[in-house]
């Protein structure tokens, strides 16, 4: 067995000593032991140079969000628990996973997510993250099916999902979401996905000038859209 097997075993053993108590304490230790094993398969890269109470924290708090849903409070329990700064936790966790309060909604980094799969049955709050399912969840909670049907007349446009459409031919995507909602609306649905996209990609952005440019200029937004995740890309 090589040296970095060895030290990953050793990292896997005391992570897992670290949970044993507390998931029993929290009543989800069959889900802590799936949560760990999943993260092990998928994702065992994000184990190096992290400590074992940070990792303890995140495959702890990820079982309960699969457990118990999005709760408030629940973070707070597991870093007294553990004793892990915030913001130790927060870089450790956005890396493997996303919880949306607005749809309360967690989504998991897809080969976590489908190692999961194959050991938990995983509820309807819990998805495969992608940038397009968080738009879309987002806009469908206030008008629900307005998304899925910009998806249909875009795909029959030009074979691509609306929030594709939208960065690579946005006049399609402005047609589209004009066609089946008022301008007030389209306005707004293009700045909700302006905002969740600088959200994700932790970039500052001012929603409403660049969903401006989408019904005064399409290029210059496709433009802007480009230059908010390039300037992600290069930070």
């Amino acid at each position: 067995m090589g040296g970095d097997a060895i030290w990953f075993v050793d990292v896997l053993a005391g992570v897992r000593g670290e949970l044993e108590s507390l998931c029993h304490g929290f009543g989800v230790a069959s889900v802590c032991s799936a949560v760990l094993e999943g993260f092990a398969e998928a994702l065992p890269s994000w184990f190096s140079g992290r400590k074992r109470r940070v990792i303890a924290s995140v495959i702890l708090y990820t079982s309960l969000l699969i457990a118990r849903g999005v709760r408030k409070g629940l973070l707070k329990d597991v870093l007294e628990a553990l004793g892990v700064s915030k913001p130790s936790f927060r870089d450790a966790f956005s890396r493997v996973a996303f919880v949306d309060w607005d749809t309360g909604l967690v989504y998991l980094e897809p080969r976590l997510f489908e190692a999961l799969s194959k050991r938990v049955r995983l509820p309807g709050h819990v998805r495969r993250y992608s940038v397009g399912e968080v738009v879309r969840n987002r806009v469908e909670k206030v008008y629900p099916g307005l998304y899925s049907s910009l998806d249909l007349v875009c795909m029959k446009s030009c074979g691509k999902s609306y929030l594709k459409t939208l960065l690579e031919e946005p006049e399609v995507a402005r047609d589209a979401v004009l066609k089946l909602s008022t301008p007030g609306v389209a306005r707004w649905i293009v700045e909700k996905a302006v905002a969740t996209i600088a959200e994700l990609l932790d970039i500052d952005a001012e929603p409403s000038k660049v969903a401006q440019l989408l019904f005064e200029d399409p290029e210059a937004f496709k433009t802007a859209m480009r230059g908010l995740i390039e300037k992600a890309s290069s930070g």
